[in-house]
């Protein structure tokens, strides 16, 4: 039987979703738990796809941004 590899946790795939690994390194955690626990508390963007969480960059990125405090640009 020929399986397709599992890509949960690589760069974005052709759908544009990322693994919960790549998401983690967006937001700079390294403990998978608490960085579960961050997305459900604040409300990270994901979407979940069978048993495994998957994200968009975009989304991460912008939800990194609505968090901005300070530092205000002219």
């Amino acid at each position: 039987m020929n399986r397709h590899p599992d890509t949960s946790n690589t760069s974005a795939n052709s759908s544009g979703l990322i693994g919960t690994t790549e998401a983690m390194r967006l937001v700079g955690y390294r403990n998978k738990s608490r960085f579960l626990d961050l997305a459900k508390r604040e409300g990270l963007p994901h979407y979940k796809i069978g048993s495994a969480f998957k994200y968009k960059k975009p989304e991460i990125e912008s939800w990194i941004n609505s968090r901005k405090v300070g530092g205000q640009s002219r």
